[in-house]
């Protein structure tokens, strides 16, 4: 079976937003080497390994890897260490299309195995669609704050 750092480096190296030349940079490593691992024209050592980890923020796992191994359980958590790094509001966004999801999905297995909606599910709705606005309100006071970070962050760094 190959090897699937190629594959996975390639990936990172692009969702991480870096052509090759950047990602050598960050990881102190020589233009031609990143091409020649992410073609697997080429071994990395365990040095690179951890230079590449670092400079893609990932972990060893997401970099070495089949995208697949570990079942939907791990690839979920890619994903959702990846959506920690999504500006507030597409934060926001996603947790409450996840959070409408699996309420969506509740219902329609309790319809499926009931053949209808039992009054405790329906009372639940009720009571999540009245608390909807508060939790709305709530979320977008945290993407403020979570802006403002930001927004402090960026003007330290630039001092």
């Amino acid at each position: 079976m190959k090897m699937p750092l190629g594959d996975n480096l390639k990936r990172l190296r692009k969702l991480a937003g870096l052509t090759q030349g950047q990602l050598a940079d960050q990881a102190g490593l020589k233009l031609g080497h990143i091409s020649k691992l992410e073609r697997n024209e080429a071994d990395a050592k365990v040095s690179t390994i951890y230079k590449l980890i670092a400079a893609l923020d990932c972990s060893a796992n997401d970099l070495l890897e089949m995208p697949t191994q570990g079942g939907l359980s791990r690839m979920l958590e890619r994903s959702l260490r990846l959506a920690e790094k999504l500006p507030a509001k597409d934060k926001a966004a996603l947790l409450n299309l996840v959070e409408k999801y699996y309420l969506a999905s509740s219902i329609t297995e309790t319809v499926r195995s009931t053949g209808g909606i039992p009054e405790e599910v329906a009372l639940g709705i009720s009571y999540d669609l009245r608390t909807e606005d508060q939790d709305q309100q709530e979320i977008a006071q945290m993407v403020h704050e979570e802006e403002e970070e930001v927004y402090h962050s960026q003007v330290a760094e630039r001092s």
